[in-house]
């Protein structure tokens, strides 16, 4: 995808590998610490668990950031809150990235459901999954200002393979039903 992108703002990405307190792999060379994640396992797909569901921890979009970008991020978010919060979303930093941003999380997976078919936090899967962030900022022009709200050309398309459109269609589906 990457390689064959016509625009110039997708032909370098910043590329950030994160680990965790989980037991150690040897990645070309490295030991690395994986995250340790409770997951779920249905329709041959494996999910994230918890209360949350997410791999990426709060703030990972903004490691790779300056100050002075990460400082202008948080000012534009807190001018356009609604109500006062203690943490900045991921969300506020990605228009303020540089460039574009891959996050990879290898993952230590504990099945939450064993055997038995009980929860449990026992049940090690043998190997390792990888939990994958994707932040694509939105161009900037020459003067450093962010395009205008009709301009098309900054506009990308997103593919997702189908165990990600029935795990987003369960969880966002029902909120025009509402």
């Amino acid at each position: 995808f990457v390689r064959n992108a016509p625009a110039e703002d997708l032909q370098q990405w910043d590329v950030l590998l994160v680990g965790g307190k989980g037991r150690a792999i040897d990645l070309g060379g490295s030991k690395i610490l994986r995250a340790q994640r409770g997951v779920g396992e249905g329709d041959g797909i494996y999910t994230i668990s918890g209360s949350k569901r997410r791999v990426a921890g709060s703030g990972d979009v903004a490691i790779l950031m300056s100050a002075e970008r990460k400082d202008q991020a948080i000012a534009s978010f807190r001018a356009l809150e609604t109500e006062p919060t203690k943490g900045v979303p991921d969300t506020a930093y990605v228009p303020f990235l540089e460039r574009p941003l891959l996050i990879l999380y290898p993952i230590e997976a504990n099945l939450l459901g064993g055997p038995d078919g009980r929860p449990q936090r026992d049940f090690p899967l043998e190997e390792t999954l990888v939990g994958v962030l994707v932040a694509v900022p939105e161009r900037i022009g020459p003067e450093g200002r962010r395009p205008p709200s009709d301009d098309r050309s900054a506009d990308v398309t997103y593919m997702l393979n189908a165990p990600a459109q029935r795990l987003w269609a369960a969880e966002y589906g029902d909120e025009d039903d509402d």
